[in-house]
């Protein structure tokens, strides 16, 4: 006997609780998820008394199981869903019914024998109150379900207790449990608790794998009203006709699932049943010649009882077979209201695509014409004849989707149609019109002829095919981002959508969307704005916390999308605006925008360094690694009053001459004449000078001569000249301690520029600032080295030309610093620390180990303890100096003592522990070649590449956290016996 689950029709696509109880529930064994503990025989011997087992035929089975039993999720409640539409109370009490009698027929077979049930139908779980809206949903959603439901501390779960107002629970066999905390919907849901949770849990389940839900109208009316709610929501989003479904949710939902992952919100495309019109119904007599429903088709019947109410009885052309059929199932010939067509017609027969003249020759269910072309002959069904009246109007409406052509407008290119003996076919044209005439190349066969502009047509498009609808459950927020994301990719497979949609900035509420109109550069893309691989765009996300998309990258027209809170957008368009009048990184603003100033920190660069400001500045590894941007503003425009200068002759004064102010005594000054112009800087003045350095004379411009200034009145106005030759560079991020570091930094690459740009310690947007400078001559350092001693001395340290600066909050941090570098000043690469220098450090701590556990300390367990604690960790040659032979001692430097004493704990801790053997997978090809072969594809690289959080990454299985607290390990006190060890005069 067949199983009722495989006959389910579609009408019925959720089987009610208690429908199919299995084999496996028949030990009364409890089922996670369920509320009441049943013995599956006493439930079947009351069914079993009550309906004789005749009555539960196949037939009944096959009308009640389901389908369900095959698709991947399965309802197990009773009641009614308010989303499944007006008829769904109808629909839930009908299913009922059919649950019972699939559930008596499936007790025993035919035969006698238990029928063995798998799955959902094995789970025992009782129906809840139909009328009850805080009855809890159950939903079978299978094991990979549950397991992805689980994944990272039950995420998912969470979010879906958050959207549906429930509790959830799902078991590891897969049965999911969703119980309403409140009779109705949250704000912003629908309906009663229990069936917006059951929508909830549905659409979450259809996410995962790609699957649509049905639009009902509840759900559509819903859509409606809550697309503008504030929080809890729903909205439907219509992708044109002409992109595919997949651009959008990717192959099985992954692109969708991916948007919707990280928020609260649901997307799912929908399906909606299709409205069949109004028609009368079908009148049947005995001797009517029909055609009758066979699988998926129909087939000509003739009928034989017709009785009223009932089946109908017919029988089957093709086979004189008998069977009775209801009258859903039959539908009138095609055709059949036509006159019937003769021997001696005249008519048109469809030959491949198009129509031809032919005449009929007979008709005897097939038609046999003789083509009007050539006089050959064929038999056509009947649908591929129609009469010349028929084709007449056939015609006069194809013609309608076709317009006349312009030739003069006619271009390379074109696509149009034109005329071939009677019909027209498409063709491209290839050349512009010439004597009236214009070069066309065929589409059936490529070769090319010239026709007249009356033998053309341009065709007008068909309409596009109707929108897909995709369903967005979620808050306001992640609802209006997803949308912009969905835009951007219909954007890019139909560009020109979204201008055509006419989105203009909406401010309603706490969080709205900004659009904003975008002037791409020079080269007219939108580059600038991206970044590579998306850095930019992505870099602005998180520095104003908004969500970006970028619109119209194909068109001329090209727009920002931005959603947010109203400060977030303030904050985007703020940057975005910068980052479109900008030039590399210097742009035409004189001040920076006020959104941006409390996320921004500013490096004044003196006067005589300002060239150094130049777009040769490499800072993309700088905004990188910081995730800030760095912007130069213009110089203001003010204009300076020319001050007329009183000179006199032996008057001593200063003297410009190569950018260097020095010492003259005037001798002659030239006379005012009316050529003179007041408003001309140089006034029209010259002065024959004597410069007092040694003694040689020059006939300068006046301009270049000013008063000689000594003491306070000299320094004022040599900072009030430094003040409006400086730059002003912003660096903008959301992270203070990011800016402090980019902040830093900067200023050591534009004193390696520009030296002396910033000597001594100085006020800098709040903040102390100094820059020191050390040679470091012929030494070899490795960038990731000295990215840890510039962590643990607390300054930014960057080489430049065999020379180290540093940049720090004070001068005493970049001496620290300084100091603790010295040590590694080497020439050779792999050489140790110079033990006597490591001596010489302020702060230096150490442990002695014995020298056989030096192997347990390599390079790489020493650098992953520096990067857990922020210190620096190296052996040296000190106990070797001291005359300790069996020992070598371990070194760390930190400015932070606390940091210090935790690294040195973690190191005494770890010379007693074998580290595991170092691995790169990477490199492995053998191994990775063997995997293959053994069909272990499964273990891919990227297992192990993984970010599990820690920080540590040779914490493998076998090293555990507990292993490093042993009993037999040495102990802190063991250290403290022998205090000589501590004392630094020993060495």
């Amino acid at each position: 006997m067949a199983d009722a689950g495989d006959e389910l029709p579609e009408e019925h696509p959720q089987m009610e609780a208690g429908e199919i109880e299995g084999a496996e529930a028949a030990e009364g064994e409890w089922v996670e998820g369920t509320e009441e503990h049943t013995e599956h025989g006493e439930m079947h011997e009351d069914h079993l008394e009550e309906v004789p087992m005749e009555e539960a035929t196949a037939e009944a089975a096959g009308e009640a199981g389901g389908e369900a039993g095959e698709t991947e999720h399965e309802e197990h409640e009773g009641g009614t869903s308010w989303w499944t539409g007006a008829d769904g109370e109808g629909e839930a009490a009908e299913t009922a019914e059919a649950g019972e009698a699939a559930e008596e027929a499936h007790v025993e077979g035919h035969d006698g024998e238990a029928h063995e049930t798998t799955g959902a139908e094995a789970m025992e779980v009782e129906p809840p109150n139909p009328d009850d809206p805080m009855a809890p949903v159950h939903i079978d959603v299978g094991w990979e379900a549950a397991a992805w439901l689980q994944e990272e501390d039950g995420r998912r779960l969470r979010k879906l207790e958050r959207l549906s107002g429930g509790e959830a629970e799902v078991s590891e066999e897969g049965l999911l449990k969703l119980v309403p905390l409140s009779q109705l919907a949250p704000p912003g849901g629908g309906g009663t608790g229990h069936s917006w949770c059951d929508l909830c849990a549905r659409l979450l389940i259809a996410l995962r794998t790609g699957e649509e839900v049905e639009l009902t109208p509840a759900i559509l009316e819903l859509a409606e009203v809550g697309a503008d709610n504030e929080g809890l929501g729903t909205c439907i989003l219509e992708v044109p006709g002409q992109v595919e479904k997949k651009a959008i949710s990717g192959k099985d939902g992954a692109k969708l699932l991916d948007l919707c992952d990280t928020s609260d919100v649901l997307a799912v495309f929908t399906w909606a049943k299709e409205v069949q019109p109004d028609t009368e119904p079908l009148s049947v007599k005995v001797g009517d010649v029909l055609e009758g429903k066979y699988g998926d088709s129909y087939f000509e019947v003739e009928v034989i009882d017709a009785p009223e109410g009932g089946d109908v009885k017919v029988k089957w052309a093709f086979d004189g077979s008998e069977s009775e059929l209801p009258v859903s199932d039959l539908q009138k010939k095609a055709g059949a209201e036509s006159p019937e067509i003769k021997a001696g017609d005249k008519v048109e027969a469809k030959y491949g695509d198009k129509w031809y003249e032919a005449e009929v020759i007979s008709n005897d269910g097939k038609i046999k014409v003789k083509w009007g072309f050539d006089g050959s002959e064929a038999d056509l069904e009947a649908t591929d004849v129609q009469r010349k009246a028929d084709a007449e109007a056939s015609g006069e409406a194809e013609a309608e989707a076709f317009t006349e052509v312009v030739v003069a407008d006619l271009k390379e290119g074109d696509k149009v149609q034109a005329k071939y003996g009677d019909s027209f076919h498409d063709a491209e044209v290839v050349q512009a019109a010439e004597d009236g005439k214009v070069k066309i190349k065929w589409g059936f066969d490529s070769s090319e002829a010239e026709v007249t502009g009356e033998e053309l047509r341009a065709k007008v498009e068909p309409p596009p095919p109707p929108p897909s609808k995709l369903l967005v459950l979620g808050q306001r927020r992640p609802r209006m981002a997803l949308e912009v994301k969905v835009l951007n990719r219909i954007e890019g497979k139909l560009p020109g959508h979204v201008a055509s949609l006419g989105k203009t900035t909406v401010e309603a509420g706490s969080v709205g969307l900004t659009v904003m109109e975008l002037k791409p550069g020079g080269d007219g893309t939108l580059g600038k704005f991206i970044g590579k691989q998306g850095a930019t765009k992505l870099r602005i996300e998180r520095i104003c916390g908004s969500t970006l998309e970028y619109m119209g990258k194909e068109t001329d027209t090209k727009h920002a999308f931005f959603v947010g809170t109203t400060e977030e957008r303030q904050k985007t368009q703020a940057l975005m605006e910068l980052l479109q009048s900008a030039v590399d990184f210097r742009v035409k603003a004189t001040e920076m925008p006020l959104a941006i100033k409390d996320i921004s920190s500013v490096l004044l660069v003196p006067g005589h360094a300002s060239a150094a400001v130049t777009g040769t500045l490499e800072l993309a590894p700088l905004q990188d690694s910081t995730d800030t941007m760095i912007f130069a503003l213009a110089k203001p425009n003010t204009i300076v009053p020319v001050q007329k200068k009183d000179f006199a002759t032996d008057q001593v004064v200063e003297c410009k001459f190569k950018g260097e102010w020095l010492g003259a005594k005037i001798l002659e000054i030239s006379s005012w004449t009316a050529d003179s112009d007041d408003e001309d800087e140089t006034d029209g003045r010259t002065l024959k000078v004597k410069f007092l350095a040694d003694g040689t004379e020059a006939t300068v411009l006046a301009f270049n001569v000013r008063e000689k200034l000594t003491g306070q009145e000299a320094t004022e106005r040599d900072q009030e000249l430094l003040r409006q030759g400086q730059r002003e560079l912003f660096v903008v991020g959301s992270d203070p301690e990011k800016r402090r570091e980019a902040q830093l930094r900067l200023a050591a690459m534009l004193e390696a520029k520009s030296p002396g740009a910033f000597s001594g310690e100085q006020m800098m947007d709040g903040e102390r600032l100094a820059v020191t400078s050390m040679s470091i001559g012929s030494a070899k350092l490795e960038e990731d080295f000295l990215k840890r001693l510039g962590v643990a001395s607390n300054c930014e340290i960057l080489l430049e030309d065999q020379t180290a600066y540093f940049s720090s909050g004070s001068s005493f941090e970049c001496a620290r610093a300084e100091s603790f570098l010295k040590p590694f000043l080497l020439e050779e690469a792999d050489a140790k620390a110079d033990a006597n220098k490591v001596d010489e450090i302020d702060g230096i701590n150490f442990i002695l180990i014995e020298r056989e556990k030096q192997k347990n300390l390599p390079a790489r367990v020493l650098n992953d303890v520096a990067d857990k604690f922020g210190v620096v960790a190296f052996f040296d040659d000190g106990s070797t100096l001291a005359g300790v032979e069996d020992n070598v001692r371990v070194n760390v430097i930190c400015w932070d003592v606390e940091k210090q004493t935790a690294a040195l704990d973690q190191l005494k801790e770890l010379q007693d522990v074998e580290p595991p053997p170092e691995e790169t997978w990477e490199s492995d090809n053998k191994w990775n070649e063997e995997q293959k072969e053994e069909g272990q594809d499964e273990w891919k690289k990227d297992e192990w590449n993984q970010d599990d959080g820690k920080t540590n990454d040779w914490k493998k299985d076998e090293w555990k956290k507990d292993e490093w607290k042993k009993d037999d390990w040495k102990k802190e006190e063991d250290w403290k016996k022998q205090e000589d060890w501590k004392k630094k005069d020993d060495w």
